[in-house]
C-alpha cells in the first residue's frame, strides 16, 4: 500500500491464526506498526485485541506504532460497543481509534495513513520504497478493505531490487 510518497506497506493478516499463538509472536517481531481491528457488531472482538495488545507490549515495548479500528461502523442498529469503551481504550492506551466501514469506504484509508506516519515518527531511518503495480489477492483485499497491498519488493529498473518494505500486522 503506498500512502503519501514512497511508504509501501506489507499487510500480515493474522485474521483465523488464533489457535497458532507462536505465529503471533512472529508476526509481532517482524511488524514496525500494528492495527488491531475489532467489530464495533461484537463485544468479544474487543477483548481479543486487549490481548493483542498484551502481546504487542510484551515483545515490542509500549512506543510501537499502533492504530485501534472498530470495523462494520455502518451497521448502526447491530452495535455492541458504544463510544465510551472505544474512548476509555484510546486514552488509556494512548493510541488513536477509528470507527470504519468496508462497505462505505468510512475512515478507512485515515487508519492506515495515522499508522504510517506513527511509523515514519518512530521509524526515521528506515528507507522508503517505491511502490510500483497493483492488484490484490483475495486475503489481503478483504483485509485491507479495498486497497491495493503492497509488493514484497520494488524494482529500480535495472534488474535489482529496493529493500522490502516496512511490516503493518493487522490482527
Amino acid at each position: 500500500m503506498a500512502i503519501s510518497g514512497f511508504s509501501c506497506l506489507e499487510v500480515l493478516d493474522t485474521a483465523g491464526t488464533e489457535q497458532f499463538v507462536a505465529l503471533h509472536d512472529l508476526y509481532i517481531k517482524a511488524g514496525r506498526g500494528f492495527i488491531l481491528a475489532f467489530s464495533l457488531t461484537d463485544q468479544s472482538s474487543l477483548k481479543e485485541i486487549e490481548v493483542l495488545r498484551e502481546q504487542i507490549v510484551r515483545l515490542k515495548g509500549d512506543r510501537v506504532p499502533i492504530v485501534v479500528v472498530g470495523t462494520k461502523s455502518d451497521l448502526v442498529e447491530e452495535r455492541q460497543v458504544d463510544r465510551d469503551q472505544m474512548m476509555n481504550i484510546s486514552l488509556g492506551w494512548g493510541v488513536p481509534i477509528y470507527e470504519t466501514s468496508a462497505k462505505k469506504n468510512w475512515h478507512v484509508k485515515d487508519a492506515f495513513e495515522d499508522l504510517v506516519r506513527q511509523m515514519r515518527i518512530r521509524y526515521p531511518n528506515v528507507p522508503r520504497t517505491r511502490r510500483k503495480g497493483s492488484g490484490r489477492s483475495r486475503t489481503e483485499s478483504a483485509r485491507t478493505h479495498g486497497h491495493p497491498p503492497a509488493q514484497s519488493s520494488v524494482p529500480y529498473g535495472d534488474g535489482r531490487e529496493s529493500p522490502k518494505p516496512d511490516k503493518c500486522v493487522a490482527m
